[in-house]
């Protein structure tokens, strides 16, 4: 429904990330097609779902950091 029009607000790649962290939250997985779309979009925001994955539903504490890298100017608190 968003026209993924980067003057659009709220962002496309904002909008997508919360359904995904919703997902994550709920106990289920992110969908691969939907990170990849995150990932064409805004490839800091991807890694961080993708890290958040690997530490709550994987349970791998190393890894999930790893994967976020540094994110911290792309979020809007940063």
């Amino acid at each position: 429904m968003h026209p993924r029009d980067p003057g659009v607000y709220p962002l496309a790649q904002s909008l997508l990330q919360a359904r995904l962290l919703c997902l994550l939250k709920g106990g289920c997985r992110a969908p691969q097609d939907e990170i990849e779309a995150l990932r064409r979009l805004n490839l800091p925001f991807a890694n961080y779902i993708q890290g958040i994955e690997a530490a709550w539903r994987d349970r791998d504490g190393e890894r999930g950091p790893r994967t976020i890298g540094n994110a911290f100017e792309e979020f809007h608190t940063g």
